[in-house]
């Protein structure tokens, strides 16, 4: 028995035309739908998503607290160097004897 189908029916002499039109068809639509291409068909005056807009602002919230942890430790860096404040790896007896580096 020969199985047969749509595509290649052995009896069907137009068989093979139809699977090369077939493929033609695959083969323009490739071409059409590109994603190289597709930033030609996106509509660029439309307001962001709402997600977009969250990581936006999640993002620059991010960004501001660690601009103040930067300075709360730069603050205290400066006044370790300062010897105002002694640092936790110190031990006892330098700390009590702290001065004013020279300059």
């Amino acid at each position: 028995m020969v199985r047969s189908s749509i595509d290649g029916n052995p009896l069907d002499p137009t068989s093979m035309d139809h699977r090369t039109s077939l493929e033609g068809h695959h083969q323009s639509q490739a071409e059409t739908q590109n994603p190289k291409d597709s930033h030609d068909l996106v509509d660029r005056n439309v307001a962001p998503s709402p997600q977009a807009t969250c990581a936006e602002l999640a993002h620059q919230h991010a960004l501001e607290d660690l601009q103040k942890s930067n300075e709360h430790w730069l603050g205290q860096d400066q006044l370790a160097e300062s010897a105002i404040l002694p640092t936790p790896n110190m031990d006892r007896s330098t700390r009590f004897n702290l001065r004013k580096p020279d300059e």
